[in-house]
């Protein structure tokens, strides 16, 4: 007969018990939400693997990637993955990535063992810096049946590491097969254009203006040379009345000619060859000119008699 008063699991159970509790604690406070999942890269051009470089995960992940497309490139993060020291060289290698440019992903794993073995993953301080990662993550830990906190943490979870090398790169045949579906597909598109303009060219060439293209202008030229006709017309008669004006115009300027006046028996009276309008302009003893229509006369002034003088 054995009395138990108190029980502590030991070995794999401890770590059982302290896997179930974070997993509880992270899950509370949202950290494996779907809202917080980042979609990965379509085609991505450089992915980091962080794992050990001498594993056999890091080969089979290198022979996949090869195989599906081979002008990625690949960036080996070399850190412990089992011990005392593998859980903060993964943090900070996630950290150091991320202050990396041109990373389009993330892979993070190792490949299968005991619980003990891969109890890194399951390490908060992993599944904090998996979550804070800009750069989406990928965690491919151990084998199929194996789950860690990282998977949860993780963007997207991949059963193995090969699974998550054929998971992140899409094959070479299928880009190329993509690509001859696009080209096909223009080139129908191309040719459903060309063969509809090559029927609008087939209807447009029927058409009278190609038939003949004089007779649709017949009636536009008769209006050119209508409306030329015009405005020749209106020129003329503008000439005309401009003419007549200046005509009129010359007839007055003619009338106020001095000679005209002069030979109406008018005379210019001048002083030192100056005009004179007063006799306010004039003193005794002046010497004057009298020009007439036929020549002029000199005289001497004896004096001037006002208009209101009788």
């Amino acid at each position: 007969q054995i009395i138990v008063k108190e029980m502590h699991p030991k070995g794999e159970g401890a770590l059982r018990v302290a896997f179930e509790k974070l997993k509880e604690k992270l899950f509370e406070e949202g950290l494996f939400d779907s809202e917080r999942k980042k979609e990965l890269p379509l085609y991505p051009k450089r992915i980091a693997i962080i794992t050990s470089p001498t594993g056999a995960a890091i080969r089979d992940m290198l022979s996949v990637l090869q195989e599906r497309n081979p002008s990625i490139e690949v960036i080996l993060v070399p850190v412990q993955v089992q011990g005392r020291e593998a859980a903060p060289q993964i943090a900070e290698a996630i950290a150091a990535c991320n202050a990396m440019k041109g990373i389009d992903l993330i892979i993070t794993g190792r490949g299968g063992g005991s619980l003990e073995d891969l109890w890194a993953f399951n390490e908060e301080i992993v599944a904090r810096a998996i979550a804070e990662s800009v750069i989406p993550v990928v965690s491919a830990v151990g084998h199929e049946v194996d789950f860690t906190i990282s998977d949860f943490a993780a963007d997207v979870r991949a059963a193995t590491p090969s699974v998550a090398a054929n998971l992140v790169v899409p094959h070479k045949n299928e880009l190329l097969a993509g690509l001859r579906d696009i080209s096909s597909t223009m080139e129908k598109v191309v040719s459903s254009i060309l063969e509809k303009h090559w029927q609008d060219v087939g209807s447009y060439s029927g058409a009278k203006f190609f038939q003949d293209p004089g007779r649709l202008l017949e009636p536009r030229l008769q209006l050119l040379d209508d409306t030329h006709e015009r405005l020749n017309s209106a020129l003329r008669q503008q000439m005309k009345e401009s003419h007549h004006t200046i005509e009129l115009l010359a007839s007055k300027l003619a009338a106020h000619d001095s000679k005209k006046i002069l030979q109406k028996g008018y005379a210019i009276l001048e002083k030192d060859g100056t005009i004179l309008d007063s006799i306010a302009s004039v003193n005794s003893e002046d010497r004057l000119t009298a020009r007439l229509q036929d020549g002029a006369v000199e005289s001497v002034v004896t004096r001037t008699i006002p208009n209101d003088t009788e």
